[in-house]
């Protein structure tokens, strides 16, 4: 037989899916998921498509929505003739959080002829027990979200009690960090205690104006207005003193 008889085999190409829950964490975290997916790839001899490696950053995988990169791996493979053959997720619940979700989206892909593959778990849904599988660690994903909630919220709730802010600052307001003295050999974010919400003038003014104008009995709407045309006003005044 000649060389010339000798088709050459494709290699799979891939597409790569990254997503992180909130802007407390580190973007970094994209380039983790990307690496052990590329790792995955090569040890298999598939091609990862750079134009296909998309991300969803500070996205919530408890639902699809705002997930806009996601979105648009799924219209891809909705093709005709798909542009990448297997899509990658570090792991499962990087694609989402909700069972009913992962298995609607490997369904989808399933349909059009994709290989949907989860990295840390060596899940590829060409296996028979791909589904029994993904269903298992969807309910894991599910509970460890729920028992991340309960977490937070515990954590909350002690914050607050012990005087401190329970999140970020909020309009009106500066965050302060509390060193602990008691622990004077912690260092990072060990070393603080909480943080306390301190006043800041330049915007309590605005806040304490708004609530003024509530009692007064004006509603949010004409509050907006008024605001609005009260900044309108600064500008024009502040325009005919410069021409001026």
């Amino acid at each position: 037989m000649s060389d010339e008889s000798v088709v050459p085999v494709r290699r799979k190409r891939a597409a790569i899916y990254r997503r992180y829950s909130c802007d407390m964490q580190r973007p970094a975290s994209l380039e983790d998921q990307e690496r052990n997916c590329r790792e995955y790839a090569e040890q298999r001899g598939w091609v990862v498509l750079d134009e296909y490696v998309r991300s969803d950053a500070a996205q919530s995988g408890k639902t699809l929505r705002h997930r806009h990169s996601l979105e648009s791996l799924l219209t891809d493979a909705e093709q005709a003739q798909p542009p990448f053959d297997v899509l990658m997720v570090d792991e499962g619940s990087r694609l989402t959080r909700k069972l009913k979700d992962a298995l609607g989206i490997a369904e989808i892909l399933k349909f059009h002829g994709i290989k949907l593959v989860i990295v840390s778990r060596k899940l590829d849904s060409d296996d028979p027990n791909f589904q029994m599988m993904l269903t298992l660690n969807g309910m894991i994903d599910e509970q460890n979200s729920e028992q991340m909630r309960q977490r937070v919220l515990r954590g909350h709730i002690g914050r607050v009690l012990n005087g401190f802010s329970p999140s970020g600052r909020c309009f009106g307001y500066k965050s302060r960090p509390v060193p602990d003295v008691d622990h004077p050999e912690l260092q990072g974010r060990a070393a603080i205690k909480g943080y306390e919400s301190i006043v800041y003038e330049p915007e309590a003014a605005t806040v304490r104006r708004i609530f003024n104008l509530c009692a007064d009995g004006l509603s949010m709407s004409d509050i907006s207005k008024k605001q609005r045309g009260d900044r309108n006003a600064v500008r024009i005044t502040e325009g005919g003193a410069a021409a001026r």
